[in-house]
């Protein structure tokens, strides 16, 4: 699996510093690229849609062995994060700012290098090479913006700063993605923190403690099923304490073999352990008869047993690897203590016993497993991401924010998004949800976790002292916008897994198609601040022009500052597009997909 994984991860390597070369060309290049950005999403879309295909819901992923398997487990995170950004606009660069050109051409060329060493091509690229075209840029922003605004004209700074701002930011998650790259090689990490203008954007890594009180809850999938597999062992232990079997370790075993996340699962693997150990015991049966006490024959035979018993339950199945593993018991017992059918007898008995223990517990203890909380986490974790966001925007414009409740946002969200995270996993792990649901279930756990690392990166403007300063109207259409995007986020998550009447998912498939096709924005919603707030942007950086240094205000920083708080809501409003489009769809599908399973056709279909 992880080589065929590895091989999807440098797929969605390479697909994205293609798009990257397509939106932001070089000029000078002497072959410059024929192929056009749409065809270029679509290859990004699917190499994305191949590696999570691979990656999501795969009990035996990789993701906290080693310090290379969770390096490669965040470089897949961060991917999906810079794919959903390379979307956000995708046209070609009109507007050339030469700065951007540099930085561009320095990010694709490092994800190529990633995409080779992550094949084992090449040596592991050196992130700081981004990090070096990064400050670059960010200089020669901020001595652009502060040339500007020296000669009055305040009006020509905005448009060549939104130029590089996505960019800027499709840059940082690359070179994040080539620091985990070199760890997922086994290379050593990069010698530098990750960092811009000296301040450190690194988040620190939750503690063991604060993971466990994170899990201490109901909610956590993880501590529901340490609940079921404690109750069942123990109710296996006092089984076999009270019934003195002669091999009670094979109750426990039973036990433990056939529970699943929900009762559907468990009894489907039930079935099938018992029958496979039921059609091991007939079968080692006939051997002893067949054998009968020719010791050199089953000396043969054990080797063989032995292999069977080690490959075929991780490759062939449940079934047939119970019958391999009762023959090996079968034939080892017979080599023991002679041959006899007591042991294989024994062994039906007491799987059988395991097997009954764990369809209980199954049946007390959650029988829908996880999947009927996967809704209540999502919503738990976008609101939380949201909420995070906009105490970034409270703290950032100098609200009535405290640092206690800033950093109690900022764990609530990470808390929830781990929970989400995982409770989508297992729930794909049952593989019996609406294909639709599934599909907004995983754009809903990826964009929540994209809401909150674009929070953390929004606190970094305030971390570095470049916070907008001496413009409350511009502040407040800041806050007011940034409610507005949580408020959408929010109400369209409230609408996922609801079923619609007819006329309801009529309404919203023509609200879909109000949707733009080359940016997937949906028409003006109604009370939008963000006319406000681009007016706001322009009075503040007309009230910057002239010499602020006698304020102790940086003027190009402080210019470039207001801008960019500007566009990553005007980012996280297109991601709020997106999340209103999912959700909906989705909710028409389930709708659909419910009301044909209930229909006669459905019903005849199903007899």
């Amino acid at each position: 699996m992880r080589s065929a994984l590895r091989s999807r991860v440098a797929d969605a390597l390479t697909a994205s510093a293609n798009l990257i070369h397509a939106i932001w060309p070089d000029p000078g290049a002497p072959l410059p690229s024929t192929v056009d950005i749409d065809t270029r999403i679509r290859e990004l879309s699917t190499a994305h849609h191949n590696l999570r295909e691979q990656y999501d819901g795969q009990p035996l992923r990789p993701g906290g062995a080693t310090a290379r398997d969770r390096a490669l487990m965040q470089l897949i995170d961060e991917l999906s994060r810079l794919r959903l950004f390379l979307k956000w606009r995708s046209e070609p660069e009109v507007l050339v700012f030469p700065p951007n050109v540099r930085l561009a051409s320095t990010t694709a060329t490092t994800l190529a290098e990633c995409a080779a060493a992550i094949h084992g091509d090449s040596a592991c690229p050196d992130p700081n090479q981004i990090s070096a075209a990064r400050e670059h840029h960010r200089n020669a922003a901020e001595t652009f913006a502060t040339e500007q605004l020296k000669a009055g004209r305040s009006a020509d700074i905005k448009d060549v700063v939104d130029t590089g701002f996505q960019l800027r930011i499709a840059a940082l998650f690359s070179e994040i993605i080539a620091r985990n790259t070199r760890v997922a090689t086994g290379s050593k990490p990069a010698r530098h923190e990750l960092a811009t203008g000296g301040v450190s954007l690194e988040v620190p890594e939750p503690t063991p403690g604060r993971i466990l009180r994170s899990n201490l809850t109901l909610r956590s999938p993880w501590m529901r099923n340490s609940l079921r597999a404690g109750l069942a062992l123990a109710i296996a232990i006092a089984v076999v304490a009270f019934t003195q079997v002669d091999h009670g370790f094979w109750v426990a075993l039973g036990t433990i073999a056939a529970l699943r996340l929900d009762v559907v699962g468990t009894t489907k693997t039930a079935l099938r352990a018992i029958i496979g150990t039921t059609a091991g015991f007939a079968i080692g049966s006939a051997i002893l008869f067949a054998l009968g006490n020719q010791e050199i024959a089953l000396w043969i035979l054990f080797p063989v047993a032995v292999f069977l018993s080690a490959y075929t339950p991780a490759v062939m199945g449940v079934a047939v690897g119970q019958a391999s593993i009762t023959i090996f018991v079968i034939v080892l017992y017979s080599i023991i203590i002679g041959p006899t059918f007591k042991t294989g007898q024994d062994r039906v008995i007491d799987v059988a016993i395991g097997l009954a223990i764990s369809l209980f517990v199954s049946l007390l203890m959650w029988p829908r497993g996880v999947s009927a909380k996967m809704r209540e986490s999502l919503s738990t974790s976008i609101s939380a991401s949201t909420d995070y966001m906009v105490a970034t925007y409270g703290q950032l414009t100098g609200g009535d924010i405290t640092t206690a409740e800033f950093d109690a946002a900022h764990t609530r969200a990470a808390t929830a998004g781990t929970t989400a995270y995982e409770t989508f996993d297992q729930t794909l792990s049952q593989a019996r949800s609406n294909p639709a649901q599934i599909a907004a279930w995983a754009f809903m756990v990826n964009a929540s976790g994209h809401i909150r690392a674009s929070a953390d990166l929004i606190a970094w403007i305030d971390r570095s002292g470049r916070s907008p300063r001496g413009c409350p109207a511009y502040n407040a259409s800041l806050l007011a916008a940034a409610e507005f995007v949580r408020a959408r986020i929010d109400t369209s998550t409230e609408m996922l897994g609801q079923a619609f009447d007819t006329d309801r998912a009529s309404a919203v498939l023509a609200d879909d198609a109000l949707m733009h096709e080359s940016t997937g924005q949906l028409a003006a919603v109604p009370g939008d601040p963000f006319g406000a707030l681009d007016e706001s942007v322009k009075v503040c950086l007309a009230g910057f022009e002239g010499d602020q240094a006698d304020r102790g205000i940086d003027p190009g920083a402080n210019a470039i500052s207001t801008v960019w708080a500007q566009d990553w809501l005007i980012h996280l409003n297109w991601v709020a597009d997106q999340v209103a489009l999912v959700t909906r769809r989705a909710a028409v599908a389930s709708d659909g997909a419910e009301a044909a399973a209930s229909s006669p056709a459905a019903e005849t279909v199903t007899k």
